[in-house]
């Protein structure tokens, strides 16, 4: 590997190590009572997602 691989696989779990926690709160809470809170949480993460592909 290169280091412009090795780079960009440091990054991408970087951003995974700060998205997936968040993520998986998103899916907690709305999956409790605070459900609209929830959804919005997960709004922005989708944004990201489809931004990312």
């Amino acid at each position: 590997m290169r280091g412009q691989d090795i780079g960009e696989l440091i990054t991408w779990a970087l951003i995974g190590a700060i998205v997936a926690p968040l993520l998986l709160i998103g899916i907690w809470r709305t999956s409790t009572e605070h459900r609209q809170e929830g959804l919005a949480f997960l709004i922005p993460f989708a944004g990201l997602l489809f931004s990312a592909v």
